[in-house]
């Protein structure tokens, strides 16, 4: 299993094939989220047999975002899997989370949002929850920058179901995901309110300086005995309103242990504050040693050589308006990806090839924008094992951009790397202890051993030397909207007002103002020549990958003429793509329609055929006519535009319109499609302009890789009864932007 950092949505999308038997079972291939997946996943946890869960500790992707997303998959395998039980189903489990950081509060949240029937304890060694991160105003942190130059790099949120955060520095992150935290906690207990005799038990324990977790098989579950301080869940520095730090020793059904990726093997953390990237005040300049081969080696080398140096805006800095550029470093990148590790390419040689065949040109014009923003009172050695800088380049765990970075700054000469011992270089060059930078990697396994008995330590130990053991994917297993509704998809499906607005996954504040602004001026160009009396409806949805899954989702809320006593608060809601009418508009690119003629028993055996009801709630007995409009983007073979008119294999819908009224044949009039239709390409045409703002500060950012696919429709899905398709064009454009308007503070490079 792949342990390579990915973006949450940056997988390749599978092509979309809508026949009309699978859409008849709401999906054509195996559903997200089974069982039989769930609980192979969980192997990829699991701490030799026993009741034991590991969270990414022994893997080499190790970003937030990376540690995050295992967390959910952890949670996402252990529900689906019926591993754990969920509403009031007994038995109620003890759950112990050892960790207290971003990994472990996500799988904590993520187990009351999914409504586990557990006792939940979180122990942190710490004083407070996410302690290392926290305070630290020093480095900052991006979601997918690590990625870059792949596609979705550069999206400006970690778009996460649960304690989502965007790009910040670290010390802003932890209140983003605390201030969610809190949130998540209050709302679990103010559910759990009404069953005060059964009411489940919420613990939290900071400076557990002592904690020690024994198996107790044959028998089967666990003993935890510690030494900690009760805090208040909801604010976790805060001590508990009953107080009493001891001893103690519980027995426990379940421990998943989020306790990060090791020990610093240094005196400093990279997440303490410091003052490197700042001028130095009145001194002359200063020499550095920068000890390491890591991305914390190369970020602390950035920063001390690069004037007003941060890791993500950086990249626009030196990329901006050359795409070109972008993209050859991109095939770099992949083929680096795709080298065999029996005679691997030189990514150094392929990236000095660039450089020596672009003379004068864009790769040129970077080198000099780079020197230029070299430090004048700072000087660097890099101290490395290997006497070759470029053998460094081979080193998967570094990533491409630190890479390219490296290679840049090294070509400016930047820096002299060095292999002699580091006690010589600093005598060498009288460099005091102060500025002797270490980065010498986490002591791998030794937090999982300091809080496991001794007979657990081998297994650990045969997991590292292995190599791939408990090495866990950090790609979404689970479906769109997962974690919006209590227990499995499963036991909610048949419940019609959970359906009526589950299923929610991140949506952008400026994409979600922008579809309303849309629909409610689609809504009030209708309004026209619309009874006032009878409801009539207008929202958005946006084409969006979660994991293996294609979803629409729903960007506002409902625009138009509303009735009393409907529900509200559906904007974020996630749909199949191959489900109920706006599934059949993005499966065939064309405008599906109510007929004139069509019967209700009609519009329901057609919506019972498209499975609406499997993910939405029951269509309305009033609604007599609707309309999904798909917002259609075409590219040729070659990456050219195709002619216009054009039906290739390389349409792709990037939104669905959907309009509904109770006003009969409403949408019988050919020419009202045509105005609605020509409205929307007007929309698409604006989209790659709306990043370009007076203040700035958004971006339409790429967070997939390709563009999704539409295979060819069936011949019976036209035939859908009561229902027409392609009686007018959809809104056509050629390399149709993708709608993820979302807030940046940097110059957009992806090129769309």
């Amino acid at each position: 299993m792949s342990s390579c950092k990915r973006a949450l949505s940056a997988a390749a999308l599978s092509e979309v094939t809508p026949t009309l038997e699978g859409m008849r079972e709401g999906h054509g291939r195996s559903a997200p989220g089974d069982e039989c997946s769930a609980t192979d996943g969980l192997c990829r946890y699991q701490l030799d047999g026993e009741p034991i869960f590991v969270i990414g500790a022994l893997d080499a992707g190790v970003t937030v975002l990376s540690q995050q997303i295992r967390a959910l998959n952890l949670v996402w395998a252990l529900v689906q899997s019926k591993r754990v039980n969920t509403g009031d189903t007994h038995p109620r489990f003890r759950i112990a989370v050892v960790g207290g950081g971003l990994a472990g509060l996500t799988a904590a949240a993520a187990m009351l949002k999914k409504n586990v029937n557990a006792d939940i304890t979180i122990f942190e060694r710490r004083d407070t929850a996410v302690p290392l991160q926290q305070g630290c105003d020093t480095r900052w942190i991006h979601p997918r920058i690590y990625d870059w130059p792949s596609p979705g790099s550069e999206a400006f949120s970690a778009a996460l179901p649960v304690l989502n955060w965007t790009a910040s520095r670290a010390s802003d992150v932890v209140v983003q995901v605390l201030r969610e935290w809190k949130s998540v906690v209050q709302r679990y207990e103010a559910d759990q309110k009404p069953n005060r005799k059964n009411r489940r038990r919420l613990r939290f324990f900071c400076n557990t300086r002592h904690l020690q977790i024994t198996s107790v098989s044959p028998q089967g579950g666990l003993q935890i005995e510690w030494v900690g301080e009760p805090r208040d869940v909801s604010d976790p520095s805060v001590p508990s309103y009953d107080y009493r730090p001891g001893g103690a020793l519980e027995k426990f059904d379940l421990a998943i242990l989020a306790v990060g990726f090791g020990v610093e093997q240094v005196q400093t953390s990279y997440w303490r504050n410091e003052e490197l990237a700042q001028p130095h005040l009145g001194q002359a300049t200063m020499t550095y040693i920068v000890s390491g081969a890591g991305d914390s080696a190369m970020i602390d080398l950035f920063r001390i050589r690069i004037a007003q140096f941060r890791q993500d805006r950086i990249l626009s800095e030196l990329f901006e308006n050359r795409s070109d550029l972008l993209k050859q470093l991109r095939k770099i990148e992949q083929r680096a990806k795709e080298n065999s590790s029996s005679k691997p390419e030189s990514v150094f040689n392929l990236l000095d090839e660039l450089w020596k065949s672009d003379k004068g040109g864009m790769a040129s014009e970077v080198t000099k924008d780079l020197t230029n923003r070299l430090r004048r009172d700072t000087r660097a050695i890099l101290h490395i094992r290997r006497a070759c800088f470029s053998d460094l380049f081979e080193k998967r765990r570094i990533s491409f951009q630190n890479r390219m970075l490296a290679f840049l700054l090294y070509t400016a000469g930047g820096f002299s790397p060095s292999s002699e011992d580091i006690e010589t270089i600093a005598a060498e060059n009288d460099v005091p202890p102060e500025r002797i930078i270490r980065r010498h990697g986490l002591a791998i396994g030794g937090t999982l051993k300091s809080v496991l008995a001794q007979d657990l330590h081998p297994f650990i130990d045969s997991a590292i030397s292995q190599g791939q053991m408990l090495r866990q994917d950090d790609q979404p297993k689970w479906a769109g909207g997962y974690f919006d509704f209590p227990g499995t998809r499963q036991e909610v499906e048949r419940n019609d007002r959970v359906r009526a607005h589950w299923r929610k996954e991140y949506l952008p504040g400026p994409t979600q103002a922008i579809a309303t602004a849309f629909c409610s001026a689609l809504a009030g160009y209708l309004r026209f020549s619309h009874p006032s009396d009878k409801r009539l409806r207008v929202t958005l949805h946006r084409t969006l990958l979660l994991g293996a899954e294609t979803v629409l989702q729903q960007c506002c809320e409902y625009q138009g003429i509303q009735l009393g006593g409907e529900p509200r608060a559906s904007a974020g809601r996630t749909f199949p793509a191959h489900n109920g009418t706006i599934g059949a508009a993005f499966a065939t690119a064309k405008i599906v329609r109510s007929k004139a003629d069509a019967t209700l028993q009609e519009l329901e055996r057609a919506m019972e055929i498209l499975s609406l009801n499997n993910t939405s709630r029951e269509m309305s007995k009033d609604v007599q006519a609707f309309a999904a409009i798909p917002l259609v983007g075409f590219s040729g073979g070659d990456g050219r535009a195709a002619p216009s008119g054009a039906h290739s294999r390389h349409d792709y819908v990037i939104g669905v319109v959907y309009i509904d009224s109770y006003e009969a044949n409403y949408f019988a009039d050919v020419n009202r499609l045509n105005e609605l239709s020509s409205m929307t390409q007007e929309f698409m045409s604006t989209l790659c302009e709306l990043s370009d703002t007076i203040a700035g500060s958004l971006a339409n950012n790429v967070f997939w890789a390709g563009a999704p696919k539409i295979a060819k429709p069936s011949h019976s899905l036209n035939q859908l009864p009561g229902l027409d398709f392609g009686g007018t064009n959809a809104a056509r454009f050629p390399s149709a932007p993708y709608i993820n308007l979302d807030y940046s503070d940097f110059t957009r490079v992806e090129s769309l």
